[in-house]
């Protein structure tokens, strides 16, 4: 039970958020969700971002917030990070997209490639969904096979094909088996594997809670 004295968080938040409640109350007349990045819903509404620096965010009522997500730990670097925000600037000027090759994009390629062993070619997507989908389709193209596994509870896109839904339940396309668990993964490929097209598992489960797997698992599944 809650200290009688101890002060009301929620009260206290919207004293300190009045402008998050006007955008998100704004927000919800144009948008069936007013953030397209956050994960959850908190109570009575979510905060919202007005800048980024360091590892700092600061809220459109000039609250001070350290970031400990990082945007899903795409933001390595930090919030608006001096010389990333140098480099995009120089490189708006020259137009920001093409439908043709371009050399920034193939510089990188090597450097990831000369950088990671196990990496022998990249393919950019625009997003996790764009990445499975084109992956699963690789997959089923390769083995003429039409199932996969995951992890239970695991996300790979928003879509993560058609029949697989939010939570990653067992469904008539695909198969699950409890992250790092590589028994149940192991077992799972002796059972389906004539079905089984690719297997699909974080390096670290994210959705299900930032999970490391045990040494030896990623080995065995391969």
């Amino acid at each position: 039970m809650p200290h009688r004295n101890a002060p009301d968080v929620e009260v206290i938040y919207r004293q300190r958020t009045p402008g998050s409640a006007e955008m998100d109350a704004r927000g919800l007349v144009s948008l069936p969700i007013a953030s397209s990045r956050g994960i959850s819903f908190y109570a009575p509404y979510p905060v919202t971002i007005e800048r980024g620096s360091g590892p700092f965010l600061y809220d459109i009522d000039g609250n001070r917030y350290i970031d400990l997500h990082s945007n899903f730990f795409s933001l390595i670097h930090g919030n608006a990070y001096p010389p990333i925000t140098e480099a995009v600037s120089a490189h708006l000027a020259r137009g920001t997209a093409w439908s043709a090759n371009n050399a920034p994009q193939i510089e990188l390629a090597e450097q990831i490639t000369g950088r990671v062993a196990s990496v022998d070619q990249v393919l950019f997507n625009n997003s996790g969904t764009e990445a499975f989908s084109l992956a699963l389709n690789l997959c089923r193209g390769a083995t003429g096979r039409y199932k996969f596994l995951m992890a239970a509870g695991g996300y790979h896109g928003s879509m993560c094909d058609t029949a697989l839904g939010s939570k990653g339940l067992p469904g008539p396309n695909h198969y699950v088996a409890p992250y790092g668990d590589t028994d149940a993964f192991v077992a799972a490929i002796d059972a389906h594997g004539p079905e089984v097209a690719g297997v699909f598992v974080e390096g670290v489960m994210g959705a299900g809670g930032f999970a490391q797997a045990p040494d030896g698992f990623f080995t065995a599944v391969q």
